[in-house]
């Protein structure tokens, strides 16, 4: 018996070694491919992140590798690599491929399973083509052309407010503009929203979820802090009641919406019985 336990024990650890022999092996030789893409000379085990503290270094940086004419670019946060497109000619190329999503342990999609769940933008693999299916008709042009009005109320929406921004300063920084223009568009043609969130009704939203923009960023900046430490400190503490604050905002609008496709068809079963059925197929 005891010979039995120690052949299990050892099988396991056998296979628990070769696992992660054969993923350092993958992230070595990926690492020696990835050198071959233009970049900045990086520390090897921090990266690039001695320089960069936040997204306008981020920027900065990509914006003195677009100068040197390269068109695409590989910068290094920690240990997690991330390729940067710069160029039309690189983009064409790479959204004209058909090829499948897929994901890796070092890649920032976890970060963002507490926010979005594990949606298109989070899965993976089949259940990623399957969710992927289901949407893309909801995408065709002749659906979308239906939500043209709705752009443009928001676009002028967003017109109004930069010109209300220019009267005190000619200088406007239109990025949080642009940002709620879009969270507008999208919660109008997606949920139906009747409301404005370029408007200061939905100012707690609005400002949690631009909040957990900025958190996000300064989370992919620190790779080498475990994810139930990172709960634990100011800024963890921070996303979790930001969380709350996003999804009970969207589950109210959602379960609204439910509640009105579900009376809309109570009335139209209570509208049309079965005899009244059966007169309105005779008479077509």
């Amino acid at each position: 018996m005891e010979n039995i336990s120690w052949t299990i024990v050892c099988g396991i650890l056998i296979v628990l070694i070769w696992k992660g022999v054969f993923s350092v092996f993958k992230y070595v030789r990926m690492c020696r491919k990835l050198r071959k893409v233009p970049q900045q000379p990086s520390h090897w085990l921090l990266g690039h992140l001695n320089r960069i503290k936040g997204s306008k270094d981020y920027v900065q940086y990509g914006m003195e590798m677009y100068k040197t004419g390269c068109k695409l670019f590989c910068i290094w946060l920690g240990p997690n690599p991330v390729v940067c497109v710069n160029h039309p000619d690189t983009f064409k190329q790479l959204i004209g491929q058909e090829h499948r999503k897929a994901r890796g342990r070092l890649d920032g999609y976890h970060y963002l399973q507490d926010w979005m769940g594990e949606g298109l933008l989070i899965s993976d693999g089949w259940k990623w083509e399957r969710i992927r299916k289901l949407l893309t008709p909801a995408f065709h042009f002749s659906i979308l052309t239906g939500y043209v009005d709705i752009m443009n109320s928001a676009s002028d929406d967003f017109q109004e407010k930069v010109i209300e921004n220019m009267s005190a300063s000619p200088l406007v920084d239109i990025y949080p503009l642009v940002s709620r223009m879009t969270l507008d568009t999208m919660m109008k043609c997606s949920l139906s929203f009747d409301g404005s969130m370029q408007a200061k009704m939905n100012e707690e939203y609005v400002k949690a979820v631009q909040r957990m923009g900025t958190l996000l960023v300064n989370r992919c900046l620190t790779p080498y802090i475990p994810q139930w430490l990172y709960y634990l400190s100011a800024e963890g503490r921070e996303w979790k009641k930001l969380i709350n604050v996003v999804q009970g905002f969207t589950r109210k609008i959602i379960d609204a919406r439910q509640m009105s496709l579900e009376s809309r068809f109570t009335i139209f079963k209570y509208e049309i019985q079965p005899s009244g059925l059966k007169q309105m197929l005779l008479n077509y």
